[in-house]
């Protein structure tokens, strides 16, 4: 295992970080690396931001994309010294994939309680790594299943709260659509350690990918997750072309349109494949144009600079 200070990056190992006001309230910035085996989704007491932390017994839960085979380092510090360090040795509980909670009682590391100020909890998983090119996802795991997919996307955002997490999108209906959402055209969501996102596994966003019941392959098409921590989606069946962004819940009442006819810069166009560059409050959407004029096949960037894509 590599040790280095927050923030870093190495092979082997990852450290996350969550801030916690003691005994007040919690905001939060989790990974600052990229690794085998990350934490991602960290909790105090069940909640992301604005939780109080308790005199008592206080749950810090977080999510591993893979085994800790070498362990997982909790550590509670206030401005920057630690106060309390809890290690969990690799194939212990904590040290799993998937959700994972440990328990911090409020006290320093000879049994003192805290007082209340800035309180920082950083979780470093480490693993031996792979030598090779190794598959670390189950071919069973429902979640890796989709009937006509057509994006995906990573969230690769260190500092989000949904880390890792996996978007794919369903082009069309599957055989059980009437009593399956996960066979139903929209977008699948799944968490970096492969399970479903607990919110839901599935989701429209509220709007109508199928455009009434229609299997076109084309909708949703194509997916990006941007710098600000938002989803871009293509719906390449309305021509020109189509782009949504939504939260990284694709709740419905985060719908933007993005891109339609009100901004099209050539409605003669017909704009498929997609990419979003840029920094959060100023991002940059590139459209391929895969219209056939003059004869022959024609294939065009068109840059649509929006500040945060608004």
């Amino acid at each position: 295992m590599v040790k280095a200070q927050h923030p870093f990056c190495c092979r082997f190992c990852s450290t996350a970080v969550l801030v916690v006001l003691g005994f007040v309230t919690l905001c939060s910035y989790p990974d600052q690396a990229r690794a085998n085996v990350y934490a991602t989704a960290i909790k105090l007491n069940g909640g992301f931001t604005n939780t109080v932390s308790s005199s008592g017994t206080n749950a810090i839960s977080y999510t591993l994309n893979e085994d800790a085979t070498a362990g997982v380092t909790v550590q509670i510090m206030l401005n920057g010294t630690t106060v309390r360090s809890l290690a969990l040795a690799g194939g212990s509980a904590g040290a799993s994939r998937g959700t994972n909670s440990v328990t911090w009682d409020g006290r320093d590391d000879i049994g003192h309680a805290v007082y209340t100020g800035l309180y920082t909890v950083s979780i470093t998983a480490a693993a031996a790594g792979y030598t090779n090119w190794t598959q670390t996802s189950a071919d069973t795991n429902e979640a890796n299943h989709i009937w006509e997919g057509r994006g995906i996307a990573v969230n690769k955002n260190a500092n989000s709260i949904y880390y890792g997490r996996i978007f794919i999108g369903n082009a069309s209906d599957g055989p059980n659509a009437d009593i399956n959402p996960l066979d139903q055209i929209g977008i699948h969501k799944v968490n970096a350690d492969g399970t479903f996102a607990n919110e839901s596994a599935y989701s429209t966003g509220g709007y109508d990918w199928g455009h009434g019941s229609i299997s076109d392959d084309f909708s949703p098409w194509k997916l990006e997750v941007a710098a600000d921590d938002r989803v871009y989606i293509n719906d390449s069946y309305l021509q020109p072309g189509v782009v949504l962004s939504f939260d990284q819940t694709i709740s419905s009442d985060s719908l933007r349109m993005v891109l339609n006819t009100s901004n099209y810069t050539n409605g003669q166009s017909q704009l498929s494949g997609m990419t979003v560059s840029g920094s959060a409050t100023n991002l940059q959407l590139w459209m391929a144009d895969d219209s056939r004029r003059h004869g022959h096949s024609a294939l065009e960037h068109h840059r649509f600079g929006h500040r945060g894509l608004q």
